[in-house]
């Protein structure tokens, strides 16, 4: 059954969207009923939407069938449960698999009412020649909504204080959006999707029609009336107070009247409220109790009809500053009498200042600075010199961002201070030549505003000092500026009394004429005498021997001399005070010394230096045969020799093993020795030594010859072996007279020793020799003695003294003097040591 559409457009418009809706419907509003056939299907859905003018529905079911011929529409409509008096166009279509019924189907009249829904059942039964799935039945509901006409929910007039109005409508509708149109075309208005635009017109009225999807419209008119506009003179508006200050800050407008009102729109304003001015400006008000900053949105409007209108919009910015702090720095001032006075007082920090003013002293100037540019110092400069002494005062006005403030600042005059002068030393105490010298002073003048720190004078000569305590002498030089100098005096000699150096009061003035203080300042002296050397004028040393003269020298200085080497032998050098040095040749040289003290004062020493051969031990050169036969009753000479340094000297004993070691064996040399009757020894001062004599009876005597030096000794044994003597022969007279030879007397055969003696004292070689052969019948009356002969008794080139003869009294006495020798030279050594 199908409804044929109507000519109108509504009915059309209506319609198509319905069956629009009906098929996106379709695959989600299919109806079953599960009754082991068939299953019957209302294809528009089970939901019919219709405008509020239209009373019919087109129904569409569709069967699956296996055969689906044989079933007229009639038949199929028949068997629902609709009535047949409101069905029409009732139609079947079949298809491969399946039969479709359409039909139009009719409304109750006003059922349902527009804007409501009702819902009939539909029973749809399926005959048995449709297929083999029997006599099968469905049934499906339908539910029919009809939908009325939009309604505005847009009703206010227009109203704008700008160029362009834009207002959005808004109308509602139950099925489908809502499209908006002018009902008649104006110029200068136009619809933008669901906003009607006024652009340059100054009023009137349009009408604007709002239609659904069925193509219902309403229409209403919309008017416009304009508001002149309000305009913030700068977009954002930066206000400054203070903390603490009453304060009111307009917001500069343009274009507002009586009727013009202010609100925030956005963001918080802190302690202060939104007010109006009496010109109809916005206006900040209240009192800030804290620094910060508060940034709003204003709206300017106005009210029209039951709504508003905004006519303007701006943003302010408040920033609460901390009160302007005015603090003179410094709050007084301290001024001299003549002195002149420059000082600056710093005011205040805050960049709001505007003006300084002040009242001041006769004497005074002053010149303001306010903050510029990087500078945010108020300042305050000073000047003027004073008059007179007394108290007084600046005073000053600050005018600043938050209103004014006003201060002073006490000014003291006061008598002008005195330069000062201290008077020292360079070096405070210490040593003087006794010819004189020079001592150094600094001066520095301070007084009591410096702090310590030195002030200029003016007139400042050698003429302006005084000084005591020289012989002779004066000040020479003053240098220095700026309050600092140094003052050098310069004497021919010194009273041994401290050195004062004065500075009369008044010599003197600073800078600004005032005349100084006096002032003195003392350097204690003492007078240094030249040294004097005392080392000793000769020494002695040994070639290859380390030596070390002692230097010496007074001075009356505290300091000890030093000493240089003026002249000598390359072999000595300084050390400290010591001639050092290992001599490498014999002889005698004059060394000459300096000694310097600390003032530079010197003195020259001369010593004889006297340089002797090394020490030796001493050793024979060329002794006797070891044995030497003696003949009792004839005389003989024996002579030893020996060499060593220092020269040794030769003594004699008759214990086989004589005393050795230095001092003992010259002790032992000391003491009385008894030789065999008719001997005696004699040592002959040359390292030689002569044993001689007239054997008194035979025998045999070892006799022990010594060598002794301070470099050691050396000991020779000698065995006499002394025979008796042999009587004459008498021969008988006979005719002729008798020839008388000279008895040949043969030397004894000498053989030099297999052996040369050694230095050590506690050995003794005794060399092999041979008895002397005497004639068996010597004449008594010649002179001959038992000497061997030159080459058993000296070495080549010795030079042999003559045996001498010594008397016990002799030996006694230089034994006597070997002792207190030996004795003197055991004390030098322990010194030494």
């Amino acid at each position: 059954m199908h409804a044929r559409p109507r000519a109108a457009r509504p009915r059309l418009a209506a319609l198509l969207a319905a069956l629009l809706a009906l098929l996106a419907l379709a695959p989600a509003s299919v109806a079953t009923a599960e009754v082991g056939g068939p299953t019957p299907m209302l294809l528009n859905g089970t939901t019919v939407d219709l405008p509020s003018s239209e009373d019919t529905v087109w129904l569409r079911i569709e069967i699956p069938a296996v055969d689906p011929s044989g079933l007229t529409a009639e038949e199929f409509w028949g068997a629902t449960n609709l009535l047949a008096s409101r069905l029409s166009d009732m139609a079947r279509t079949p298809a491969p698999q399946s039969v479709m019924f359409t039909a139009t189907y009719s409304l109750l009249p006003g059922s349902p009412a527009a804007g409501t829904q009702s819902a009939e059942p539909v029973q749809v039964a399926v005959p048995a020649n449709l297929g083999a799935f029997g006599n099968e039945a469905a049934q499906l509901d339908l539910t029919v909504h009809r939908h009325g006409v939009p309604a505005w929910q847009t009703t206010e007039p227009m109203y704008s204080a700008g160029s362009e109005v834009r207002q959005t409508q808004v109308a509602t509708s139950t099925f489908g959006p809502v499209t908006y149109e002018l009902s008649a075309p104006r110029v200068g208005v136009s619809v933008e999707g669901d906003v009607v635009v006024w652009d340059g017109v100054t009023g009137g009225s349009v009408g604007v029609r709002a239609t659904d999807a069925f193509g219902q419209s309403v229409t209403r008119t919309v008017s416009l009336a304009r508001f002149g506009a309000v305009t913030f003179t700068n977009a954002t508006t930066s206000l400054t107070t203070y903390v603490g200050v009453a304060d009111t800050r307009r917001v500069a407008v343009s274009g507002a009247t009586a009727s013009t009102r202010y609100r925030v729109a956005a963001g918080d304003l802190g302690s202060f409220t939104l007010g109006t001015t009496a010109s109809y400006a916005p206006a900040i008000l209240g009192t800030a109790t804290a620094p910060g900053t508060y940034s709003v949105n204003l709206e300017a409007y106005q009210t029209a009809g039951s709504g508003e209108v905004v006519l303007g919009r701006g943003v302010v910015t408040v920033t609460v500053l901390p009160y302007p702090v005015v603090s003179p720095s410094p709050a007084s001032i301290q001024a001299y009498v003549g002195r002149p006075l420059d000082v600056t007082v710093l005011l205040s920090t805050d960049t709001s200042v505007r003006s300084v003013s002040g009242t001041l002293p006769a004497w005074m100037a002053s010149v303001p600075t306010l903050p510029t540019g990087t500078s945010t110092e108020t300042s305050l400069r000073l000047s003027g010199t004073p008059t007179a002494m007394g108290q007084t005062s600046v005073s000053f006005t600050v005018t600043h961002g938050a209103g004014t403030t006003n201060g002073s600042v006490a000014v003291s005059v006061a008598a002008a201070p005195v330069a000062t002068p201290a008077i020292t030393a360079a070096v405070p105490s210490g040593e003087v030549r006794a010819d004189g010298g020079r001592a150094t002073f600094h001066v520095e003048f301070t007084d009591s505003l410096s702090q310590g720190a030195p002030v200029n004078v003016v007139g400042l000569t050698t003429q302006a000092f005084t000084v005591t305590g020289l012989v002779a002498g004066s000040v020479s030089s003053v240098t220095g500026s700026n309050g600092v100098y140094v003052v050098v005096v310069e004497g021919s000699g010194w009273t041994g009394q401290d050195v004062v150096l004065t500075l009369a009061p008044g010599a003197v003035t600073d800078v600004y004429g005032v005349p100084a203080a006096g002032g003195s300042g003392a350097r204690s002296v003492t007078v240094v005498e030249p040294p004097v050397v005392t080392a000793a004028t000769a020494a002695t040393a040994t070639v290859g021997v380390a030596t070390s003269i002692p230097l010496a020298a007074t001075t009356t200085s505290a300091a000890p001399v030093t000493w240089q080497l003026v002249s000598g032998q390359a072999w000595l050098t300084l050390d400290g005070s010591n001639l050092v040095g290992t001599p490498y040749v014999v002889g005698t040289h004059q060394v000459v010394v300096e000694a310097t003290d600390s003032l530079g004062q010197t003195a020259t020493g001369t010593i004889e230096v006297t340089v002797g051969a090394a020490p030796q031990a001493p050793s024979w050169g060329q002794a006797p045969l070891p044995t030497v036969p003696l003949t009792a009753g004839t005389s003989f000479s024996l002579r030893f020799h020996a060499t060593g340094n220092p020269t040794p000297q030769l003594w004699v004993s008759r214990s086989s093993t004589a005393p050795t070691g230095g001092l003992a064996a010259l002790v032992a040399r000391a003491m009385p020795v008894t030789l065999p009757a008719g001997m005696t020894f004699v040592d002959n001062g040359d390292g030689s030594g002569t044993l001689s004599g007239t054997p008194a009876a035979a025998g045999v005597h070892e006799v022990t010859v010594t060598a002794s030096s301070l470099s050691g000794d050396v000991s020779y044994v000698v065995r006499l072996e002394v025979a008796a003597a042999v009587p004459p022969t008498t021969q008988p007279p006979t005719t002729q007279p008798p020839t008388t030879q000279p008895p040949t007397t043969q030397p004894p055969t000498t053989q030099p020793p297999t052996e040369e003696p050694t230095d050590d004292p506690t050995t003794t070689e005794t060399p092999v020799t041979e008895a002397p052969t005497e004639s068996p019948s010597p004449d008594p009356s010649d002179d001959q003695t038992a000497e061997p002969s030159s080459s058993a008794t000296a070495a080549p080139g010795d030079d042999d003294l003559p045996a001498t003869g010594a008397n016990g009294v002799v030996g006694l006495g230089l034994a006597a003097l070997l002792l207190a020798a030996g004795t003197l030279a055991l004390v030098a050594r322990r010194r030494t040591a």
